[in-house]
């Protein structure tokens, strides 16, 4: 006996899988096929970077927080005199 499940997808990702499948091979086979794909992508794809190589601009930083204080704050706002 098998064990099966349901996975829930949008339509046109459906329809997307469908036509990329091949007639000969089965969904099993399908999905391993894609998954060994983004696997292999995503390895060569990755950058690795030495965290003390990185360098914050602090300033930057703390006016970025700001602003996001700022946009909280109006958006808060805005949003109670409805």
């Amino acid at each position: 006996m098998s064990d099966w499940t349901t996975v829930r997808i949008r339509k046109t990702t459906k329809e997307q899988a469908e036509q990329d499948k091949q007639d000969e091979e089965s969904w099993d086979a399908y999905i391993d096929r894609c998954s060994k794909e983004t696997d292999t992508d995503a390895k060569t794809q990755r950058e690795f970077v030495d965290l003390e190589d990185l360098q914050i601009d602090e300033s930057k930083l703390y006016r970025r927080i700001d602003d996001l204080e700022t946009e909280i704050k109006h958006t808060i706002e805005r949003e109670t005199r409805r």
